[in-house]
């Protein structure tokens, strides 16, 4: 129970900028990586699937993102430019790695037959 001298503490929420959507894309973009693996190893059965430069990059801004989220929060700082600018660079660091791990399974399964496997 607060009293006259105690405040409350301040909600989370409210100093934080992270759309439902940025944890879900992120979510979705590994699920469907992991989709497209088990088709192309069923498919081929090719076992290796070696990462890409973009994949790498968008790991990076993934990390920076929450730990600048993160920071934020423990700080109490609210950010109208910089939070909503990583978490929008993290979703489309995130759609173009994940269309760009289609592209490659394509061509990875394309390529299977001619490789011997």
């Amino acid at each position: 129970m607060l009293t006259e001298t105690s405040a409350p503490p301040a909600p989370i929420a409210q100093t934080s900028f992270e759309p439902v959507s940025a944890p879900v894309t992120r979510f979705e973009s590994s699920r469907l990586i992991v989709l497209i693996a088990l088709v192309i190893h069923l498919a081929t059965g090719l076992t290796r699937f070696p990462p890409t430069l973009y994949g790498k990059i968008t790991t990076v801004v993934q990390v920076v993102t929450v730990c600048f989220i993160l920071l934020f929060n423990s700080l109490s700082v609210r950010s109208d430019r910089l939070i909503p600018g990583l978490v929008i660079l993290t979703l489309f660091a995130t759609l173009f790695s994940g269309f760009h791990y289609i592209l490659h399974g394509a061509r990875l399964a394309a390529s299977a037959p001619e490789a011997g496997r």
